[in-house]
């Protein structure tokens, strides 16, 4: 899965993009429900994508975490604040539309938009990439 030619311009430029990609993932939830396919595809686009901010560990540490100007959240952490696993927080973040700023602007960067151009504009495939990455980062958390 590779970053568009004009999204890939963007993050080498060091730009920062907030984008809304209409939709959700719709129900999700920490349910454990996910599967070795899931978790295994969730896992190649968080490396891709996640990583080089909060690592491969989700601890916060990736490469670029000391240039940033909030440091990245600790993922792997995510259930300790509140007990549960906050699956919708997570998915608004992905879609652009979380109201936290981050990275200088809403959302997460430009991950929304991005999911949806890898996928040529079909919702359903995002929305399930971002399920993946989800269940990725719920399988990460603490024990």
């Amino acid at each position: 899965m590779a970053p568009s030619s004009e999204i890939r311009q963007i993050l080498a430029a060091g730009g920062l993009l907030a984008v809304v990609a209409a939709g959700s993932v719709g129900p999700v939830h920490a349910s454990g429900a996910a599967g070795n396919a899931e978790l295994a595809q969730g896992k190649a686009v968080y490396r891709e994508y996640c990583a080089v901010c909060h690592g491969n560990d989700g601890r916060g540490h990736g490469p670029i975490a000391k240039a940033s100007k909030i440091h990245p959240t600790d993922l792997a952490a995510l259930r300790r604040n509140n007990g549960s696993f906050p699956a919708q927080q997570i998915d608004a973040a992905l879609r652009g539309d979380d109201p936290v700023v981050a990275h200088g602007a809403p959302g997460m960067m430009v991950w929304g938009a991005l999911f949806l151009s890898d996928v040529n504009g079909n919702e359903a495939a995002a929305a399930a990439t971002r399920r993946d990455v989800i269940a990725y980062i719920e399988s990460m958390q603490e024990k």
